[in-house]
């Protein structure tokens, strides 16, 4: 998952987010594998785009997730 925020991590921080998938809300736990300084934020303040890497998701989230990345267009 990629994200911005106004907020820096620390490589290997283990955080929880909370996400809602369709109709559901899940708590998914992460370690940050990248946290790099942008300016994109609408009002112009400094964000951080930050790479959270889940390990452990629950299987039913696991094919959602699969078929919902088959339906996303191709980049190219």
């Amino acid at each position: 998952m990629i994200f911005r925020s106004r907020w820096q991590f620390a490589l290997g921080t283990q955080l929880a987010v909370a996400c809602e998938f369709g109709r559901r809300s899940v708590r998914l736990e992460g370690i940050v594998v990248w946290c790099e300084w942008h300016l994109h934020l609408p009002d112009e303040c400094p964000a951080f785009e930050t790479t959270i890497l889940f390990l452990d998701l629950p299987d039913d989230l696991k094919q959602s997730l699969r078929e919902f990345s088959h339906q996303l267009p191709s980049g190219g």
